[in-house]
């Protein structure tokens, strides 16, 4: 079965979006038209149902709240809400990607002024605790040079070492992962464990540590201009 298209045929499409509860494609020129409208954009790694999506889209309208997740499904429901008048909850400033973070297509380079990662799991997570440097440069080549990067790791996954074996992950190490960002030009600015609620929320944190004593890592750092500027063309 074709996915539909919004151009014509002599456009080539890169980038699956979910409108609704259609997946449709975009082409590298329209999303780089409709970023070129908006003064902010805020991206959220992996961004499951998208509520952090839609919600930040509600609170600053002048923004593009792009959320990037795998499982379409997941973001279905927000997807649809977001198509409806604001009066009932929508937001025509959103935008849903349906793609792993290792496929995502370079045409997002440079978007973010505000980049989120907020509890990663599976693949994503490991990318954090293994490190892994590929896929962690491609999500810091996400932000733009000096945007604000925000990262959220499960902190209480990451002290039970009999889960963390069921789950084939190595110990976490911090001073590595700090390492590591550094050499793909996210420059890590805090680095703390935070216990509880944190304060802004998702539906995956709010099951995770809202109202327990699970424990969060939080990072909180900026796209390094010398990274950016020493970063090959694309």
């Amino acid at each position: 079965m074709s996915v539909p298209s919004l151009f014509g045929e002599g456009e080539r499409a890169v980038v699956r979006v979910l409108v609704g509860k259609t997946i449709v494609e975009q082409d590298a020129p329209a999303l780089a038209r409709l970023r070129e409208t908006y003064a902010r954009v805020v991206v959220d790694i992996g961004t499951g149902d998208g509520r952090f999506v839609l919600r930040g889209a509600r609170e600053e309208p002048d923004a593009l709240y792009v959320g990037v997740d795998a499982v379409a499904d997941n973001m279905v429901a927000t997807a649809q809400k977001a198509r409806k008048k604001p009066a009932k909850g929508g937001a025509s400033n959103t935008l849903f990607v349906v793609s792993a973070i290792e496929q995502l297509p370079d045409v997002f380079d440079g978007w973010a002024d505000a980049l989120h990662v907020g509890y990663p799991w599976g693949s994503l997570l490991r990318a954090f605790v293994a490190p892994d440097p590929e896929v962690l440069e491609r999500i810091v080549r996400i932000a733009k040079p000096g945007a604000q990067i925000f990262v959220r790791l499960n902190q209480s996954v990451f002290d039970d070492g009999e889960y963390m074996t069921r789950l084939e992950l190595p110990p976490f190490d911090p001073t590595r992962l700090a390492a590591t960002l550094g050499s793909v030009g996210f420059e890590v600015e805090s680095a703390e464990v935070l216990a509880g609620d944190v304060g802004e929320r998702t539906t995956w944190e709010r099951r995770l540590v809202a109202g327990s004593h699970r424990k969060t890592y939080a990072i909180r750092g900026v796209r390094s201009e010398a990274m950016a500027k020493s970063a090959p063309a694309t």
